[in-house]
């Protein structure tokens, strides 16, 4: 290996459910030569440890068959959003952690699931401890099998307060993936997705706690489509960097291009209504890829494959190559 080689970054990849069907699966097999991990995201559990959910083993054996490493992402989702209060049940309760852990692993031995990504969100301050000692446990209990173990962790500046704790984290986990999207969410005010400023921010803050090669940056695929006025139980609608795009067409909006964000927008009414928009393009998929380089990181993290267009494909290669023959410069990435 010479001094100047760059290596091609890691890419995790989410994909929700275990379909072999629509646009998501589509944009899989079109985009596996770059894809390094498959989140499937197919599994909630309970309070008491329990797995909820389905897995198609053809599936994943087709996954395996790509030469894609998959990894099954349990979440402390239900109807109501993510629960804090199933994890605290959890961290507090070593059965629950028992049968959590037994249930895991079993499904990772019967599918051949080659690791796991928690995505335990929603985590109170007061539980962070508990929840690294449990994923040190789930670890320790795992082994001699080396399945791949990582967490999926919120986006924290510094001196935020977090039930994650990404130093202690780091120390059981072969990585991090931090979600570095949703800066403004559809349940907010509108705003960009995932700005430059914030992401480096989020970067900074954890290269104090984690080495570089253990983080693996976050990336949204998608945009958000908010009805002005804000009303509380009304949410913004997710986008595709296509239908954000034939919105802006259909409606004759002028899109702007935010300088300090690194992100697009727009607004436009329909049936008397305001809406804004901000989403992802090929110019600011570039800007916060060329992040990877710019610290070192392992790699990134796509939520999710519903949205993964190939012009994302096509500003990932673009980016890389770039990246790997000199210093970046985020104004020439897509101007080829």
């Amino acid at each position: 290996m010479t001094a100047d080689f760059v290596p091609t970054p890691e890419v995790l990849a989410y994909y929700v459910g275990t379909e072999r069907s629509g646009l998501r699966y589509q944009y899989l097999k079109d985009a596996f030569p770059w894809i390094t991990y498959l989140g499937t995201v197919n599994y909630t559990v309970d309070e008491k440890g329990n797995l909820h959910g389905i897995t198609d083993p053809d599936f994943l054996e087709e996954v395996l068959d790509l030469g894609i490493r998959p990894l099954v992402v349990p979440q402390n989702i239900t109807a109501g959003g993510f629960s804090t209060a199933t994890i605290h049940q959890i961290l507090i309760s070593p059965p629950a952690q028992k049968n959590l852990i037994d249930n895991l692993l079993t499904l990772l031995r019967q599918y051949r699931y080659d690791g796991w990504n928690l995505d335990m969100e929603s985590i109170s301050p007061q539980d962070r401890n508990l929840f690294s000692q449990f994923t040190k446990r789930l670890l320790a209990w795992a082994r001699p099998e080396p399945y791949l173990a990582s967490v999926a962790v919120a986006a924290l500046t510094s001196g935020q307060k977090s039930g994650e704790d990404y130093r202690a984290l780091g120390q059981t986990n072969n990585f991090l993936m931090i979600m570095t999207y949703d800066e403004h969410w559809a349940g907010g005010e509108p705003g960009p997705i995932a700005s430059i400023p914030w992401v480096e921010r989020v970067i900074q803050n954890a290269l104090t706690q984690v080495p570089s090669q253990q983080i693996v940056l976050g990336i949204p695929l998608y945009g958000l489509d908010w009805e002005i006025p804000i009303q509380k139980n009304r949410r913004a609608r997710t986008v595709s960097f296509r239908e954000a795009a034939g919105l802006a067409e259909k409606y004759g909006a002028d899109i702007n291009w935010s300088v300090k964000n690194q992100e697009p927008c727009f607004s436009y009414q329909e049936n008397g209504r305001q809406h804004i928009v901000w989403f992802q393009d090929p110019t600011s998929w570039a800007a916060k890829i060329s992040l990877v380089f710019k610290y070192n990181l392992r790699g990134i993290g796509l939520w999710e494959m519903a949205y993964a267009d190939p012009e994302f494909w096509h500003t990932l290669r673009k980016t890389v190559a770039h990246c790997q023959n000199g210093t970046v410069h985020e104004d020439k990435l897509v101007s080829e």
